[in-house]
């Protein structure tokens, strides 16, 4: 693809300012590796350029959550357990390794090549936050962009299936069961060109 191509891409409308370049995030190292020297020289050593906020989000948060389930007796015990898009989004970044020159979702802008994926998106993301995003026109700053399926993200029911689906995401290659949706990753940095107003 070529430098320069615009793209869609769906942004906290509070923190995105027409005309800013979103870059790496410098996240400091989290409290609870500081005191292993090897975390942290592995922490520093893999990302040394930094992270998107979706790789901030799925590598430093804390993703135990309380569950809440029945035990025999039919009463409601508490647990913890590891959602699943955290195991997606490690496994995809796991197979990406092996596939020469292909950017990390943790290190880039998601996008759309058309507004109407971008306004589908939206609406899912309005149910969850309702007025806390909006649609931005993207400019990418480098031509490593890559086309993949989201919905082989959505679709795996076991570590098999996630990692083939892994596979064809970075391979380019569509879902097979349903229509692909095509997302794009833009490597960090891109340039915020207009808000767009539907």
């Amino acid at each position: 693809m070529s430098i320069d191509q615009e793209f869609y891409s769906v942004r906290n409308k509070d923190i995105t300012m027409v005309g800013q370049n979103i870059g790496m995030t410098q996240p400091s190292v989290p409290e609870c590796i500081k005191s292993n020297s090897e975390l942290v020289s592995f922490f520093e050593g893999v990302y040394k350029k930094g992270f998107s906020k979706h790789g901030e989000y799925y590598l430093l948060n804390f993703f135990w959550r309380e569950a809440k389930s029945l035990n025999e007796q039919g009463k409601i015990e508490k647990g913890v357990f590891i959602p699943d898009s955290h195991l997606i989004e490690i496994i995809f970044e796991q197979r990406r390794q092996v596939k020469n020159g292909k950017p990390s979702r943790f290190e880039s802008l998601f996008a759309w090549d058309n507004i109407d994926d971008a306004k589908e998106f939206l609406e899912k993301r309005d149910k969850e936050s309702p007025n806390k995003y909006a649609i931005f026109r993207v400019k990418a700053l480098s031509k490593n962009i890559h086309k993949g399926d989201m919905n082989l993200l959505h679709r795996t029911n076991s570590f098999a299936v996630a990692m083939l689906y892994a596979d064809d995401y970075w391979d380019g290659k569509p879902n097979i069961s349903i229509p692909p949706k095509w997302e794009y990753l833009l490597p960090l940095p891109v340039k915020v060109v207009e808000r767009m107003e539907i």
